[in-house]
């Protein structure tokens, strides 16, 4: 399906789910060009695959690489990293 068909489209959410990531937790990506999308697979104990437009890949890109300066931050004060 065309990722402009897969913006806005309305899921029912309850409440949010905590997943737990641990080490050595598949963590894969497949794009497919033919649909402009991309699957990110969290292999967790319940695996999770989201699909997704460039545009929300993007701003997940953004969102996680925040996080990591945060780390980044927090170990200089702490005097590690």
């Amino acid at each position: 399906m065309p990722a402009e068909f897969l913006n806005g489209v309305a899921l029912l959410a309850g409440k949010p789910k905590r997943l737990l990531v641990v080490d050595r937790t598949g963590i894969e990506a497949r794009v497919w060009p033919d649909f402009n999308t991309v699957d990110v697979l969290i292999d967790c104990a319940t695996p999770i695959i989201y699909t997704m437009a460039r545009r929300n890949l993007l701003r997940l890109n953004e969102t996680i690489a925040a996080a990591v300066v945060e780390f980044e931050e927090l170990d200089e004060r702490e005097g590690g990293g």
